[in-house]
């Protein structure tokens, strides 16, 4: 999903974390299917763990920035366009 915009990314990604669980929560308690909520389940647990992997990637790159500033090394490049508008400022 890259850096395109990050409050965007957080948004969508919590917004079908929340609808993969109300899903799960439906069919479980009211059409007694248990098939569908442990599909679900399993999806969610891969949101999950993308939405970490995410934010773990973004936390990398923001540390590696900072660390670049505090030890003067102007060697490397960095792309704050592509992040969004909170990054920017």
């Amino acid at each position: 999903m890259g850096f395109k915009n990050y409050r965007v990314n957080i948004i969508v990604r919590v917004a079908l974390l929340v609808l993969t669980t109300l899903l799960t929560l439906y069919y479980f308690f009211f059409e007694k299917f248990y098939v569908v909520p442990v599909i679900m389940t399993v999806l969610g647990v891969f949101q999950v763990a993308s939405l970490i992997r995410y934010l773990d990637k973004t936390n990398r790159e923001l540390a590696t920035f900072l660390q670049s500033i505090r030890f003067s090394e102007f060697t490397n490049t960095f792309r704050i366009d592509e992040m969004g508008g909170s990054y920017n400022e």
